[in-house]
């Protein structure tokens, strides 16, 4: 028997036509709203999001009840995929729109404290920034036999949804494009049901 202990898994789908559709909606509708700024100490160079202090939750100032649903829907097939024998409610406690143009990027980070983090690409010409997670095992790019990679990139696509353990470390390339990239990204609280 081989047993996965220390693997990091990472959902990543590309939404079906009809929820892709009803989610650009929704976030189209409320991106007029939003004053995007520059998070302090980040650098100048950082991306814009629509809340600095990332304290806020747009699914608590706007109506993206159908956005959630497709969240919880996704999130409910990453935690399914583990084969727990328990059931969680599944609560987004924050969310924001980054804004990331031309010569902008995202310092490596993570969003400790939360159970899952997610990203949702809403605009993007797919060249403008990957999205890298780094390996929470650096002792294993000593070794050829598992896996020798700093870390892993994803291709921002819109419609795609990423969720991963909030604990993971990533960043973003820099938008080397004239065309900005927009995104929705969030933090889930899980609690045993």
């Amino acid at each position: 028997m081989i047993e996965n202990w220390f693997a990091t898994p990472i959902y990543n789908k590309v939404l079906s036509r009809v929820e892709m559709e009803s989610v650009q909606l929704s976030i189209g509708k409320i991106i007029e709203h939003l004053d995007f700024q520059k998070v302090p100490g980040w650098g100048s160079h950082n991306h814009s999001v629509s809340d600095p202090t990332f304290s806020e939750n747009l699914f608590d100032l706007y109506d993206l009840s159908g956005v959630e649903q497709v969240i919880v829907r996704s999130v409910n097939e990453y935690i399914n995929s583990f084969d727990y024998d328990k059931s969680f409610d599944i609560t987004i406690k924050e969310s924001w729109l980054t804004d990331t143009n031309k010569g902008e990027y995202t310092v490596p980070h993570n969003h400790g404290g939360f159970d899952i983090s997610g990203v949702y690409y809403f605009l993007t010409n797919s060249n403008d920034g990957d999205i890298n997670f780094v390996n929470p095992s650096p002792v294993l790019q000593t070794s050829k036999f598992i896996s020798n990679s700093q870390y892993i990139k994803y291709k921002p696509k819109a419609g795609k949804l990423l969720l991963f353990p909030s604990w993971l470390t990533h960043f973003v390339n820099e938008n080397e494009t004239d065309s900005r990239r927009i995104s929705l990204s969030f933090n889930i609280k899980l609690k045993e049901a």
